[in-house]
């Protein structure tokens, strides 16, 4: 039954030279980058799913056939998605040897050298929550939420925790508009009061 198997080797080569191929190690970032990509080819060889199906006289299996095929692709996402929250923050080898420079090292001591399963990261993420001036991002104060929402927009998500209040705001907004042919849109400026809920 080998010959009818998904051909992950075959699959799994390709995607490295087509995802790789001019990533040289240079420096961190494209060590990384290498580790990750194969930590996630990894992942997709090692759960390869044995599917079979029966064959014979009304429904019995007296002829079985089986193959090897790719995990889906949620299952893969699922699996990196655990690794990510997990993934190891890396230094670059600080030897003379260049061998020795490409590995990558924990940056804190006390953390195990990471495995080509794990996924690994090389500069803390920039947490949206605080202003960054150098950035001109300004935080997320006065920013608009929804107050019952359980999505990304809800006020305990979009406030980072630190709480929302109500406020009434007026606005002037386009109203009333209509299709002057042609080929024009013509519209009223109405003041419209609203209640809305803001981050604090």
């Amino acid at each position: 039954w080998d010959g009818c198997n998904d051909n992950d080797i075959f699959g799994s080569e390709f995607t490295r030279e087509f995802i790789d191929r001019g990533e040289k190690y240079r420096d961190l970032k494209s060590g990384v980058l290498k580790h990750n990509s194969r930590a996630g080819r990894q992942h997709v060889l090692q759960n390869m799913q044995k599917e079979c199906k029966c064959h014979g006289m009304s429904g019995t299996c007296s002829l079985k056939t089986c193959w090897m095929k790719m995990p889906s692709i949620s299952l893969v996402a699922a699996i990196l998605k655990e690794k990510f929250n997990g993934a190891t923050k890396v230094d670059q080898g600080n030897s003379h040897h260049e061998h020795e420079k490409r590995r990558l090292l924990p940056h804190n001591p006390e953390h195990k050298k990471p495995t080509k399963f794990d996924l690994v990261y090389y500069e803390d993420s920039p947490t949206f929550c605080d202003p960054d001036p150098s950035l001109g991002y300004p935080g997320v104060k006065g920013r608009k939420c929804i107050e019952n929402s359980m999505g990304m927009d809800g006020c305990d998500v979009m406030c980072c925790g630190r709480g929302y209040k109500k406020v009434t705001v007026r606005e002037v907004q386009k109203c009333n508009c209509s299709f002057v042919w042609c080929c024009d849109v013509t519209c009223d400026y109405c003041d419209v009061v609203e209640e809305r809920f803001v981050c604090e």
